[in-house]
């Protein structure tokens, strides 16, 4: 629960936006649910922090939101920067908490959006493995006097076609690529998977969901009909040294807030 105090930005209740709810709805986080659909809805502290908790909480929030910097410093508590990074703070790709975006032209930078690099063939712990030179993230920034591992590309194939009515439609499939490698070439049979930051909420509830819980939902042959068949992901845990259940992430690859 106490990783709530990492994603906030903002003290005050807001009211503009607020929901109103039904006696009997069930509330995604019980007590600490947040009624408020307004642009800062994400960014709120739980209900009830006091004392010590409400402080991790803002010295969580500031640490997310404020830019880190090269060491070094004089500024002691945030430097240390790089070499190689994505973004210079946590909301730089996670922006009000909420998930970031693939970028709106070819030269804008800094939305949220990375690159994964995977070697398919290659596993260690059940999981696949990065590129030996360049690990499993492009980093594609860097502080001065350091090249950059790379730059990310988008280009755009157009599709056309119709509908059955013969309506016309006209769709643009991305298309991603890697270029201005700094530090040799990727190694052969590289899969990338462009990634748009997460939203960063409810991680603690989330985590407090014991495994067995999580896996009474399991469901991988839709038993139940409801056209969903969900199955567990198992990962492997730095801290328990096994594989255990994955949690957070788009593909819940990663097993807890620690790791994550």
């Amino acid at each position: 629960m106490a990783t709530i105090a990492l994603v906030s930005c903002e003290k005050d209740q807001d009211t503009t936006g607020t929901t109103a709810t039904d006696q009997d709805e069930i509330l995604s986080a019980g007590p600490g649910t947040v009624f408020n659909d307004g642009p800062n809805a994400f960014g709120f502290q739980i209900d009830g922090l006091e004392g010590d908790d409400e402080l991790r909480f803002f010295v969580g929030n500031s640490f997310f939101n404020q830019n880190w910097v090269q060491a070094p410093s004089s500024t002691t508590a945030r430097d240390g920067l790089g070499p190689l990074f994505n973004s210079r703070a946590c909301s730089g790709c996670h922006f009000k908490d909420g998930r970031g975006r693939p970028p709106g032209s070819p030269d804008e930078k800094g939305t949220g959006l990375l690159y994964r690099i995977t070697k398919a063939a290659r596993k260690v712990n059940g999981q696949q493995t990065g590129d030996l030179h360049y690990g499993g993230q492009l980093q594609d920034r860097a502080i001065g006097g350091v090249n950059a591992e790379g730059s990310m590309n988008i280009s755009y194939q157009t599709i056309t076609g119709q509908f059955k009515d013969g309506t016309p439609y006209t769709l643009h499939q991305p298309q991603y690529q890697i270029s201005d490698l700094s530090y040799g070439p990727l190694e052969g049979d590289i899969q990338i998977s462009p990634r748009v930051a997460n939203q960063v909420i409810g991680l603690g509830f989330l985590e407090a969901i014991s495994e067995q819980q999580l896996l009474s939902w399991s469901d991988p042959d839709d038993l139940d009909g409801d056209g969903i068949s969900g199955r567990p992901n198992y990962v492997w845990s730095e801290v328990q040294q096994q594989r255990t259940v994955g949690r957070f992430g788009w593909k819940a690859n990663q097993p807890d807030v620690l790791q994550q």
